[in-house]
């Protein structure tokens, strides 16, 4: 079993593609779904009209094999093959693409995060955490993802994939029927739609939170996760309520400094690769940082 933290732009514009033709071409996503609209421009009409003629998954999950494998169909739903490829990858360059630096942090984080299930818990741990409604029962997965209804490995292994646009879907089961080989299973980084669109480039929200980003508590929680630790953990750590650790973990988060796995009543906080770089890669002396941290200082 491999971990990936992804399958590149093409895959996760096909999951926005997805994301807007099941929400009535963004208006769950509010002001993303205006976003997407204005990069568009004038291409904005040849995205509702491929949404309109097909389903981005399973349809256009061929385009995602990133060994560049298989056979490419000649059409898909009432469209050419070519003409859908043509505006996926338009849809990629002028939406995804110049926000991905952000998009790629986040899922290298999320890749490293379930590497650290893996290894502290095995595979069963790792596969019964990924997904409320994937069950797990060794040897066998069960899932709603799309593609197929049986899956047998057979000794080809299983990459998992994260993917920050299936926030509303369970997992997407790609790979082995687009003739790539080993199956890939990509499963939802983020669950909610609206931390999707921040990833996704956000507004004036990542200056926000930025700027929010001091004072010696929230520097303190950075500190202590240089290990992955969950929110009662940092509460007994640093002496503060579950509800303070709420607080200052969601401005990390907002900000792009940690990432948060929960499943069932348990919440893990790691270090983004951001957070990482922020602290150098060890924990910082509060004493030196407390002058850059006073310039933005608004409160505690």
């Amino acid at each position: 079993m491999r971990i990936l933290a992804t399958l590149g732009p093409t895959a996760e514009a096909v999951f926005a593609l997805d994301a807007l033709s099941r929400s009535k071409r963004g208006d769950r996503f509010g002001a993303w779904g205006q976003k997407v609209v204005a990069a568009l421009g004038p291409r904005w009409g040849q995205v509702c009209a491929l949404v309109d003629a097909v389903r981005p998954i399973p349809d256009l999950l061929w385009l995602i094999n990133p060994s560049g494998g298989g056979t490419a169909p000649t059409r898909v739903g009432g469209v050419s093959a070519a003409e859908a490829a043509s505006v996926v990858r338009t849809f990629a360059r002028l939406v995804v693409e110049p926000h991905w630096n952000r998009m790629r942090l986040f899922l290298d984080a999320e890749r490293d995060a379930r590497g650290r299930i893996a290894a502290a818990g095995g595979s069963d741990r790792l596969l019964g955490t990924l997904h409320p409604h994937l069950r797990w029962s060794s040897p066998v997965l069960e899932t709603r993802a799309e593609g197929c209804e049986e899956v047998r490995l057979d000794g080809q292994g299983l990459a998992l994939v994260p993917s920050v646009f299936l926030h509303d879907r369970v997992a997407v089961l790609a790979g082995s029927e687009c003739g790539s080989g080993s199956p890939m299973l990509v499963f939802p980084a983020v669950r909610d739609a609206t931390a999707a669109a921040s990833l996704w480039g956000g507004d004036t929200g990542e200056e926000e939170a930025l700027g929010a980003l001091v004072g010696r508590t929230r520097s303190l929680v950075l500190q202590e996760l240089t290990e992955s630790r969950t929110a009662t953990e940092l509460a007994q750590r640093l002496g503060i309520s579950n509800a303070r650790v709420s607080q200052h973990t969601g401005v990390l988060r907002q900000a792009g400094l940690i990432n948060t796995l929960r499943y069932r009543n348990t919440v893990l906080h790691s270090l983004t690769a951001l957070g990482t770089a922020l602290l150098g890669g060890k924990a910082f002396d509060m004493a030196e940082c407390a002058p850059i941290l006073s310039a933005r200082a608004t409160g505690d």
